[in-house]
C-alpha cells in the first residue's frame, strides 16, 4: 500500500539549489515528487510520461519540457534509457526504521531530563535508572536488529550515488569523432558557453549537442538568445527553442525604425 504523505525537507523548499529554480520548474519539481511517491512502489523516484505528468499537472507541454531540462540540470532529475527518475528519492522518503524511532523518542525525553538537571555532574540517570552506558549499549542492539529491508535501502542508495556519478561524467564527455561536427561547431559551441540568462549557463556536453545540430549557426543561436534576453526567458527555454529548431524570432523594431514606418505610411496617405 502505498504511502498518503510526502517528505518535504527544509531545504526542498528554502534551499538554495531549489531557490535558484524558474518559478515554473520549482512547482513541477514538487508535484514530480507527489506523483513520484503514488507510482512504482512509491519510493523507487520513477516518475510516468511526460503526456502523463502533463495530464496530472495540467500544464503547457512547452512549459514542462523547459523545467524538465532545468531540473535535470540541476541534478534533480536523471534520464535513463528515456526514462525520467528523481534522484536519491528513496534515501530521503522511507520511513524512519524501528531503532531511528526509538532513539528520536529518547532524545526528545532525554532533552527535558537534561535541562532539569543542568549543572549535575556525573553519570546521568535517564528513564526508570537507565544509565547513559546501558542507553548506548541498547541503541547498538537496535543498530544490529536492522532488517534486510533497510539493508537493501542502504544499498539502493549506493546506487542512486553512482548513478549520479555517471551522468555527470557524462556531462563532461568529448566528442571523439570530428567528422560528426558541424561545419561551425567551433564558433557556437563557444557562443553557446558564453551565454547567460539570469545568471545561468549551459552545460558543456549540452552546448556541444546545440553545436552539433547542422540548423545551429551563431546568427541562428544569437537571434534565440536576444529573443531570450529582451524577454526574460531561461535558459531552458533558450535550450528547448534550439533544439526544436523553433524559427528564428523577428528582431523587434527600433524606435527609429517606428518613426520612419509611421512616417513612411502617412506620405502614402497623404497621395
Amino acid at each position: 500500500m502505498k504511502k498518503p504523505w510526502l517528505k518535504l525537507y527544509y531545504d526542498d523548499v528554502l534551499g538554495f539549489q531549489m531557490g535558484k529554480l524558474s518559478d515554473a520548474s520549482f512547482r513541477l519539481a514538487i508535484q514530480l515528487m507527489s506523483i513520484a511517491s503514488q507510482f512504482d512502489d512509491g519510493l523507487s523516484g520513477d516518475i510516468p510520461t511526460l503526456d502523463e505528468i502533463e495530464w496530472v499537472v495540467r500544464t503547457d507541454r512547452a512549459v514542462i519540457d523547459a523545467a524538465m531540462i532545468e531540473l535535470e540540470n540541476k541534478k534533480f532529475l536523471a534520464n535513463v534509457g528515456g526514462k525520467y527518475k528523481i534522484i536519491n528519492f528513496r534515501n530521503r522518503q522511507d520511513p524512519d526504521t524501528p531503532a531511528e524511532r526509538k532513539q528520536n523518542e529518547r532524545m526528545r525525553k532525554n532533552s527535558d531530563v537534561t535541562k532539569r538537571d543542568e549543572g549535575v555532574t556525573g553519570d546521568v540517570t535517564f528513564r526508570d535508572g537507565e544509565s547513559e552506558l546501558e542507553l548506548e549499549s541498547e541503541l547498538e542492539t537496535d543498530r544490529e536488529g536492522e532488517s534486510e529491508l533497510e539493508l537493501e535501502s542502504e544499498l539502493e542508495t549506493d546506487r542512486e550515488g553512482e548513478l549520479e556519478s555517471e551522468l555527470e561524467t557524462d556531462r563532461d564527455k568529448t566528442f571523439d569523432d570530428d567528422d560528426d561536427l558541424s561545419p561551425h561547431f567551433a564558433e557556437s559551441f563557444s557562443f553557446l558557453k558564453s551565454i547567460r540568462l539570469g545568471g545561468e549557463k549551459i552545460y558543456q556536453a549540452t552546448c556541444k549537442e546545440l553545436a552539433a545540430l547542422s540548423y545551429a549557426t551563431p546568427e541562428y543561436i544569437h537571434a534565440h538568445y536576444q529573443f531570450c534576453r529582451e524577454k526574460n526567458k531561461t535558459i531552458a527555454i533558450l535550450v528547448t527553442r534550439i533544439k526544436a529548431n523553433d524559427p528564428v524570432p523577428i528582431a523587434s523594431e527600433t524606435l527609429k525604425e517606428k518613426i520612419e514606418r509611421t512616417e513612411s505610411a502617412m506620405k502614402v496617405f497623404r497621395r
